[in-house]
């Protein structure tokens, strides 16, 4: 008998989300779009288990894996969250859990969006991610300012990597370019 999440420690949740990203590659590879998203919530579900749900603040808004709008968190019952996404009055549960907004700091959401990417692109090492995190991090700012728009905020930048990572995480390793301010990205992988 499968044991309940809350119920694994956290070494037991690691190989859980390990296996969990196994099963997801597979459902990948064979096109079963159904599965994908049960692992996915599943995944998500699980890791919601090995982080503080008291570091979360009522009232406060987050960003939520795998969805681009803002989410005001309501209050916090166990690891789940429960509020309102943006633009609906009825309260929402979300399936996922929460992983952005103000509770990290900078750095530490370049960390997690690393993660993220990694789990999108195996090719990559940890500078490399991180670096591309930054470096798309930086082109949504760059190209606000560059057309005039105000800063919507770390959570708005956030769920922008995330939507470029689910687009094209999973080929960054290939990006080429003849730019001196991406040269870094280049490694010495034979692409061809």
């Amino acid at each position: 008998m499968e044991k309940r999440l809350s119920d694994l420690s956290k070494y037991e949740l690691e190989q859980e989300i390990q296996a969990l990203h196994e099963r997801k590659r597979k459902a990948e590879q064979m096109g079963m779009v159904s599965e994908i998203e049960v692992v996915l919530r599943r995944i998500a579900i699980a890791e919601s288990y090995l982080i503080d749900p008291s570091s979360f603040r009522p009232g406060e808004t987050y960003v939520v894996n795998y969805n681009d709008r803002p989410f005001r968190l309501k209050f916090v019952n166990g690891v789940m969250g429960w509020g309102t996404f943006e633009g609906e009055m009825t309260e929402r549960y979300p399936a996922l859990r929460i992983v952005g907004g103000e509770t990290m700091n900078r750095n530490e959401q370049y960390e997690r969006l690393a993660v993220i990417l990694k789990e999108k692109n195996d090719v990559l090492n940890d500078s490399e991610a991180v670096t591309w995190v930054e470096v798309l991090w930086e082109d949504f700012e760059t190209s606000l300012a560059k057309a005039g728009e105000p800063y919507p905020g770390e959570a708005k930048a956030f769920q922008y990597v995330i939507q470029q990572i689910d687009a094209y995480g999973a080929q960054l390793h290939l990006f080429q370019t003849k730019n001196e301010k991406f040269k870094h990205l280049m490694s010495k992988r034979n692409l061809h």
